[in-house]
């Protein structure tokens, strides 16, 4: 009989943490979601490049990809980043 010593291989998520137990594609999701969030605080003028407006889609196709992670108010952002997270 041979004997394993090999260490068993630990999960990326298994650690410590508020966030160890969720996925990195969550994550970045989560992380998405705020930095645009913030992006809007900062420059609220940003909403027009970002957000889906139907005047503007045509000259920024951009528009059609960045629409969903825009969102303007701090609950919108705190539910999409929990439904996000689980």
């Amino acid at each position: 009989m041979l004997a394993s010593t090999a260490a068993p291989l630990a999960s990326p998520s298994a650690g410590p943490g508020l966030f160890s137990g969720f996925t990195r594609l969550c994550k970045g999701l989560a992380l998405v979601l705020a930095g645009g969030y913030a992006v809007l605080q900062v420059f609220p003028s940003a909403a027009a490049y970002l957000a889906l407006i139907p005047a503007r889609t045509i000259p920024f196709g951009w528009n059609l990809l960045t629409a969903g992670y825009i969102e303007q108010s701090l609950p919108g952002v705190s539910s999409k980043i929990g439904d996000a997270l689980l």
